[in-house]
């Protein structure tokens, strides 16, 4: 199967606007693209990382979006359909018949999207890249036939508590598990406006939860 991931940038996209402007990450699941009324709409899953003000802060202008016709909120996930204008291109427009997102699209807080996609022959992939340079600041992180492509799709995490939750996103947000790390439990406590010791206490719950049910779906999908 050929694989490509790439870096991408587009200046009409709110998405990224709204990420670099709320210094937010986003994860998008594209879920359809359809026409209705010489009107053309794309359907898609987000969730949302980052310090929750700014998240409020993001919602709130994404759902005062002229183009969103519909819209669920539940915490940070969001669903949505909004049109595209004919003269706009979006990756879902670009979508040709064989072609798969491996991954979930990565919007980061600098602006940049992460595309994984992949097909079972050269010349869909091709296709979708050429479709997608018209619109698009592309940078090519991996192009190249594999043998197995790993798919990742969204399933149900473990029921956490509101604030166990919150702290363990907040700690994913601000770049806590990068290496180095990019913040530390005192300055997470401080956003939460709550203790280190309490801080602490919640975001180890929350990893003895997480880490687990990652481990064991790890094993149900993998070879050793």
């Amino acid at each position: 199967m050929w694989t490509a991931k790439l870096k991408m940038r587009h200046r009409e996209s709110w998405g990224c606007r709204g990420a670099k402007k709320h210094n937010l990450t986003v994860y998008g699941y594209p879920l359809t693209f359809y026409n209705d009324e010489n009107k053309d709409y794309i359907t898609s899953y987000h969730v949302i990382y980052g310090d929750e003000k700014n998240k409020k802060a993001y919602l709130d202008e994404i759902k005062s979006l002229k183009q969103m016709e519909y819209i669920d909120i539940e915490g940070d996930q969001y669903i949505f359909s909004y049109y595209v204008p004919k003269k706009e291109t979006r990756i879902l427009r670009n979508v040709v018949p064989g072609l798969i997102f491996s991954k979930p699209i990565v919007i980061k807080p600098d602006g940049w999207e992460y595309v994984e996609v992949a097909a079972w022959s050269k010349e869909i992939l091709n296709k979708f890249i050429e479709n997608t340079k018209k619109g698009y600041e592309i940078e090519f992180l991996k192009y190249k036939e594999e043998k197995v492509a790993k798919i990742t799709m969204p399933i149900q995490i473990p029921a956490l508590s509101t604030m166990q939750e919150k702290v363990i996103k907040l700690a994913y947000g601000m770049g806590y598990y990068e290496f180095p790390k990019k913040t530390n439990i005192r300055k997470l406590a401080k956003l939460l406006k709550i203790s280190e010791s309490t801080c602490q206490e919640h975001l180890r719950i929350a990893e003895s939860k997480m880490i687990p049910f990652i481990l064991e779906n790890l094993t149900k999908h993998t070879t050793f």
